[in-house]
């Protein structure tokens, strides 16, 4: 599984100011296309995480090569499910600072096997996801936000 670096930005007297979780896909995708961590923390809400302009060419560019990066799709666009499945049950419940106690993997395990199948009715994808990436991350992140 690929490294996880846990990012955070400071100001004076410790006062977080931003957080966020960038991995090594987002360290190959931000250095191949130019993007700054200032860009890239601008793209997401604050709480609950969903990229906000939805319509932002650079950030289309961006989710492809990260859900390629994270093997989620091939370079045609075809979906790798069981890597979805997983990233949802491990890193989007830590994106949101859920902790294994009181969210157990076999109840995560349940939740992504409910979560992936409805934002696939509600974005238009299955077996590929070619132009929905912002979509579906967005759905996703919504759904495991909420709980």
């Amino acid at each position: 599984m690929k490294t996880e670096l846990r990012l955070c930005l400071f100001a004076a007297l410790s006062q977080l100011i931003q957080c966020t979780f960038f991995d090594s896909a987002d360290v190959i995708c931000s250095q191949k296309l130019k993007v700054s961590m200032e860009l890239f923390d601008s793209w997401f809400h604050t709480t609950t995480l969903e990229i906000g302009d939805v319509h932002d060419r650079l950030i289309d560019d961006y989710m492809v090569c990260w859900m390629q990066e994270r093997k989620f799709t091939d370079n045609k666009g075809e979906i790798n499910y069981d890597a979805l499945y997983e990233w949802v049950r491990k890193d989007v419940y830590r994106y949101f600072g859920k902790d294994i106690t009181t969210h157990p993997l076999e109840e995560r395990k349940e939740i992504a096997a409910k979560i992936i199948p409805e934002c696939q009715a509600e974005v238009g994808f299955d077996q590929y996801i070619n132009g929905k990436e912002i979509g579906a991350y967005n759905c996703i992140a919504s759904r495991i936000g909420k709980l």
